[in-house]
């Protein structure tokens, strides 16, 4: 092999180490500091165990004001229901705002005779930075989910639901997902996951990759839900998140990739001269 020939691989050398650079491609992010956000939170309520009427919707078949149950009175109106999200004040995420829903129970009544009841609240937010541009995604394993979330004023510990919608520019949905529950707890904690665990909830996921490009926006909601005995009839019970981000793997290979292939052709081209 000549000089030149080592040289060439004396000057490659730091590109076959391993790459430094992120493999991935960020699709869609949000982290809750551009104060543009577009979402909407909301809270429901009720209990059941009476007879055989099944779940009974404080929100919209529960007791009135008289103290009886009565579909007309519509029942009372959590205030999670029309709250959007609120910047964090003595939550900080980990790095700047974060999203918040607190859904406000004070005015929540069960049924005598019930035999359980179930709280839940959540917030959704539309990510319109959606570009797939210099991604591969050949399946629902090639995206991944990364958020943080923290419960406050609800037990230290329990389940999030998070729902995934990609819609076109209509915001009709091209295919939803639902991913198996996440646990949070009463400090930051990070999830980290590919789709290929979610549900097909509605849609169709084969058009969905054929045609990434008819991605205009992709919704996010996260939800969670408990009873009476662990949130209480009050207003102290929230769930923050952040630092959402949908990533994929990167078309464009990296540089120790790029460096091998031409390795091959240095030898390649040696190997012919000697003959």
């Amino acid at each position: 092999m000549r000089i030149s020939t080592f040289v060439t691989l004396f000057l490659l050398m730091p590109f076959l180490l391993p790459a430094q650079a992120d493999a991935d491609v960020i699709v869609a992010s949000e982290d809750f500091d551009s104060g543009t956000e577009s979402s909407y939170g909301y809270a429901f309520g009720g209990y059941g165990g009476i007879g055989d009427l099944g779940n009974i919707d404080v929100n919209n078949d529960g007791l009135g004001p008289d103290g009886v149950r009565d579909t007309a009175d519509d029942g009372p109106d959590f205030a999670g229901n029309n709250t959007q999200f609120t910047k964090s004040d003595t939550f900080s995420g980990p790095t700047g705002n974060a999203g918040c829903v607190t859904g406000d129970f004070t005015q929540f009544v069960a049924e005598a005779g019930a035999t359980y009841t179930y709280l839940g609240m959540g917030f959704g937010i539309t990510m319109n930075n959606v570009d797939f541009t210099g991604s591969t995604v050949n399946s629902l394993a090639d995206l991944t989910l990364d958020f943080d979330s923290l419960f406050d004023g609800i037990p230290s510990s329990g389940t999030t639901r998070v729902d995934i919608r990609f819609r076109d520019s209509s915001f009709m949905n091209i295919a939803a997902l639902q991913m198996p529950n996440t646990t949070s707890t009463d400090s930051w904690s990070s999830f980290s996951g590919d789709l290929s665990s979610a549900t097909v909830v509605s849609g169709d996921v084969a058009t969905l990759l054929a045609d990434l490009g008819a991605v205009d926006n992709i919704q996010i909601q996260f939800q969670t839900q408990s009873n009476l005995n662990d949130w209480g009839a009050n207003a102290d019970n929230s769930l923050y998140v952040d630092n959402i981000s949908l990533t994929a793997p990167s078309a464009i290979p990296e540089p120790g990739a790029i460096a091998l292939l031409c390795l091959v052709g240095v030898v390649t081209s040696s190997r012919r001269r000697r003959v």
